[in-house]
């Protein structure tokens, strides 16, 4: 009941309301109407007098203070000066974004523009160090030495440990100039904000978050009918604008580190993230290139083209482009192109630029020696670029494991296929032969697999491990399949011949110039029937006998064995005659001084002459070095080092003493005297006369 009077009274109030508001309405308009009709009755004096009295009553001023409103002009004046422009938008809280964001920036400056410098300096010292001090190792730079675990005698022979130099200068010099430019960028955010900041500092932002849903009806309108739905709204937090900010300026920070860091892996070294895709690298590319600089025959016969347009800067192209031009090579043997090529291009055309422009120079004599050797056994004459893989066309490449020459042929091998080995004569190193004995091993292993890319590999690890792996990979017989059952060291063997297919024929696109030969391109031979010192023949046909050793390289101690059997001399073309008119000649030249003391010219059946004896000398072992390559050297076994040393194992450290014992008569008593840059080494000798020849030094890379 009470209830129901409840609701009648609010009903009636209701209509109450609703009869006033219209009659208040209807009053309201009547005078708007009738005005002139309308007598206003005159105001009570009662009631003038209070409003007088009001009137009079003095009311007290009252100052509003006028809300804060930043000037946008004199913000960017002020951001001028770093923070300043966020203090007068009265923004402190920005603060510390702003002055840690530039101290990071300027301490990414200065610490890589310290490293630069130290880099810097360390590799000029080095480099001028291993061009004039060489000989001298106390006038040696500490900058360089600082900076290495290796001892000053290995670094300054170690390309790896100056390109790493080089590489870290320019690392350091490229990230010190994106920071400045980062601290440029930062700084210029700040006036930027300062400038924005002050523009919408009046912008309405609602300081709750939430998100509202309400009913809307859209009004029918002559074209469109009446629409019912939802309205939906966003507001946002006023100071997610202030975590915004923050954020993006640490994400610029933490992207700056990342980024630096990821580059720096990325460009630490080509070689280590191709090995960790493949696995090993063969030594030709992994070796001491400035060992091989050193070398004789690249020592004396190469020099820069001048007219060719060379760069250190190497060029990359898509992949598109490297798909093309192999493509475009004249090859019997598939040249594919993935990412381990990619690489592997990447690795002479930017690590080993200055390796291809050495053998670019020494492909000239080479290459044609090669050619007609695969031309004569109907072989594809791209297979000339395997021996840029395996020794960069160094004619007397020595591995760890007592590979040799051009095609790095292991001492059975190189006998299986017919090459002589000995004391004086190792046709591993004769360009000719080598090739000969390595078509006839393509030949066998292209007659079992019939596919050249396993017969690539099979030169590299040995048939034995590529059936291994044609039958752990259930019986498939292409390369690409079998590629992870491979050996490490065979995974990048035919990515390093395709990637050699298209470096040795598209230099120039890297900017890379072929250095000249000096080497005599057209060459003759003639047969020597009697024992020959390369000396003799320098003398007389006043031919450098640098350059008769590198057209000989076979003989390992400048002597020819032509009392042993015919064998051949190669000489420059316009000398062949020469020496035939002079040949009686040649043979007694200096013959008492050169080769009487070695072995004797009239001993047909090539035994030591009487009274020779075993020589006691001491090797020191170089990096690198085994009981194999160290035997192979001086014409012992393995086996003989190891009694005279009281060894177990054919492991030996670098730097121990070996006594070795070597034929005096032909290895030793030369009697010429040598160049003298690396290494040498005292010997004592006796003679046939038994008299002293005292001390005469011999280089440790070449031992005649």
């Amino acid at each position: 009941m009470r209830n129901r009077i409840i609701l009648l009274l609010i009903g009636f109030m209701c209509y109450a309301g609703m009869g006033n508001a219209q009659e208040d309405k209807t009053e309201k308009a009547v005078p708007a109407i009738v005005s002139d009709s309308v007598e206003v009755a005159a105001p009570d004096s009662t009631v003038q007098a209070v409003l007088m009295a009001a009137d009079s009553v003095g009311v007290p001023e009252v100052k509003m203070k006028l809300a804060f409103k930043p000037n946008p002009t004199k913000a960017v004046l002020f951001a001028l000066v770093p923070g300043l422009g966020q203090i007068y938008n009265r923004k402190y809280w920005k603060l510390p974004i702003v002055y840690g964001g530039l101290m990071g920036c300027m301490y990414a400056v200065t610490w890589n523009n310290k490293n630069y410098k130290d880099y810097s300096t360390a590799y000029k010292d080095i480099m001028y160090d291993a061009a004039k001090n060489l000989e001298n190792p106390d006038a040696w730079s500490k900058s360089w030495q600082d900076l290495t675990s290796m001892a000053p005698e290995d670094a300054i022979n170690n390309s790896n440990f100056k390109d790493q130099l080089k590489r870290q200068k320019d690392y350091f010099r490229r990230y010190r100039d994106l920071s400045i430019i980062i601290t440029v960028g930062v700084y210029a955010l700040s006036i930027v904000d300062a400038y924005v900041d002050a523009q919408l500092f009046d912008f309405d932002i609602s300081p709750d978050l939430s998100l509202h849903l309400e009913p809307v009806v859209s009004p029918k309108t002559s074209v469109t009918p009446r629409t019912y739905g939802l309205n939906c709204s966003l507001k946002i937090l006023i100071y997610m604008k202030r975590y915004l900010l923050a954020l993006i300026c640490l994400n610029c920070l933490v992207s700056l580190v990342y980024a630096q860091e990821e580059t720096r892996i990325e460009e630490k070294d080509t070689l280590s993230s191709l090995e960790s895709e493949v696995g090993l690298i063969p030594e030709s590319l992994d070796a001491n290139v400035d060992s091989l600089l050193r070398t004789w025959h690249v020592q004396y016969f190469s020099k820069r083209e001048d007219f060719c347009h060379d760069d250190d800067e190497n060029v990359y192209f898509p992949d598109s482009v490297y798909i093309d031009r192999l493509s475009r090579l004249p090859s019997v043997i598939a040249l594919p192109y993935n990412n381990i090529v990619r690489d592997c291009i990447d690795l002479y055309a930017e690590r080993k630029r200055n390796l291809v422009r050495y053998m670019l120079g020494m492909a000239d004599f080479y290459f044609p020696i090669i050619e007609q050797v695969l031309d004569e056994h109907d072989l594809p004459i791209e297979l000339k670029y395997l021996a840029v893989v395996e020794s960069a066309l160094n004619p007397v490449a020595l591995s760890r494991v007592g590979a040799c020459g051009l095609w790095q042929f292991m001492l059975p091998t190189g006998k299986s296929y017919g090459l002589e080995i000995n004391s004086l004569v190792d046709e591993r190193r004769d360009p000719l032969k080598a090739t000969e004995a390595a078509c006839k091993y393509f030949k066998d292993m292209y007659a079992i697999y019939g596919d050249w890319n396993l017969v690539l590999a099979s030169y590299n690890c040995g048939p034995g491990n590529v059936n291994k792996a044609l039958r752990r990979s259930g019986g498939k017989t292409d390369f690409w399949d079998i590629f992870p059952y491979l050996p490490k060291e065979t995974r990048s063997y035919v990515p390093l011949f395709i990637a050699a297919n298209y470096v040795m024929n598209y230099y120039c696109e890297h900017n890379i110039c072929p250095m000249q030969t000096s080497l005599p391109l057209a060459t003759d031979t003639v047969m020597v029937n009697n024992a020959l010192h390369l000396q003799q023949v320098s003398d007389l046909l006043q031919v450098d006998i640098e350059t008769l050793r590198a057209l000989n390289p076979q003989y390992k101690r400048d002597i020819v064995p032509g009392n042993t059997r015919p064998s051949v001399l190669k000489l420059p073309a316009a000398e062949t005659y020469a020496f035939i008119d002079k040949e009686d000649t040649v043979y007694t030249h200096r013959i008492e001084e050169l080769l009487a003391n070695c072995i004797s010219a009239n001993n047909s059946n090539g035994s030591l002459p009487s009274g020779a004896t075993r020589e006691k000398i001491t090797h020191v072992v170089l990096s690198g070095e085994n009981l194999y390559t160290i035997a192979n050297r001086y014409g012992v076994t393995a086996k003989d080092i190891r009694k005279w040393n009281g060894l177990g194992s054919n492991r030996v450290a670098k730097g121990k003493r070996l006594r070795l014992y070597v034929d005096n008569g032909v290895s030793l008593c030369l009697g010429y005297q040598d160049s003298g840059e690396i290494n040498y080494r005292d010997c004592e000798i006796d003679c046939d006369n038994n008299e002293k020849v005292g001390f005469r030094r011999y280089k440790t890379d070449r031992f005649r």
